[in-house]
């Protein structure tokens, strides 16, 4: 009997694959569902009008845990600011560590690092502001505004020559998903990722005992051989 010819020999070859396969295909799910699916199956509660009109008082906003760090200007996360009640509250982050960001009263825009910054966002776009402020933000934190700039208790108001109006990246525990319908439950994902593994599971089962059984059908037939001559 040649190698190949070996009993389950090729369905433990396909087991291999397919063991291989779904090793690969869980792993990948479960990345994908720690730092890329969205997960709105939970939901924060809107509790001020800081946030109009993206975001009303009373709104029940799905939301998402972004790995550490992951905060990028224009945007809007959950975060629990120094100045706040607790809880974590919606903000626009209009400004990471190193930017540069002014209001001058009686201006239209915020600037940003030199350049007018465009606002769409905003409940009223000729307030960008209440009150005047000069910051560069340090490493490490993050400069947070409402969309209702008229009223919103925000780091504009918390600009006192300290870096408390700029709030550290921990401070931020969600992002809104921004599609609710794109959320979803990653279990029937990890399940049909996990289909492979069972298949080949079986078939390897299937193999091993077919290898177990080879050496008693030969001997049986060994056997037969040996009455029969005689």
């Amino acid at each position: 009997m040649t190698w190949n010819e070996q009993p389950g020999r090729k369905r433990g070859t396909a087991a291999i694959v397919l063991l291989s396969l779904g090793a690969v295909l869980v792993a990948g799910a479960a990345l994908w569902a720690a730092f890329g699916a969205p997960q709105g199956h939970q939901s924060i509660v809107v509790r001020g009008d800081g946030m109009m009109p993206t975001h009303a008082r009373g709104d029940q906003v799905p939301f998402f845990i972004p790995p550490a760090g992951d905060v990028e200007r224009g945007e809007v996360v959950f975060a629990n600011v120094p100045w706040g009640n607790g809880g974590d509250a919606p903000f626009r982050v209009v400004a990471v560590g190193g930017d540069h960001l002014v209001f001058t009263p009686g201006t239209s825009r915020l600037v940003l690092n030199e350049r007018p910054l465009d606002e769409p966002y905003l409940m009223d776009r000729a307030v960008p502001a209440t009150l005047p402020f000069d910051v560069v933000v340090p490493e490490g934190r993050i400069f947070l505004m409402g969309d209702n700039r008229a009223d919103s208790d925000d780091s504009s108001h918390h600009v006192t020559g300290t870096t408390e109006g700029m709030v550290p990246l921990s401070a931020v525990h969600a992002k809104p998903v921004t599609d609710p319908d794109a959320a979803v439950d990653i279990r029937p994902v990890l399940l049909f990722a996990a289909l492979p593994l069972l298949a080949g599971a079986a078939l390897g089962t299937s193999a091993l005992l077919a290898r177990r059984r080879a050496p008693k059908t030969a001997a049986a037939v060994a056997v037969t051989k040996s009455s029969t001559a005689t």
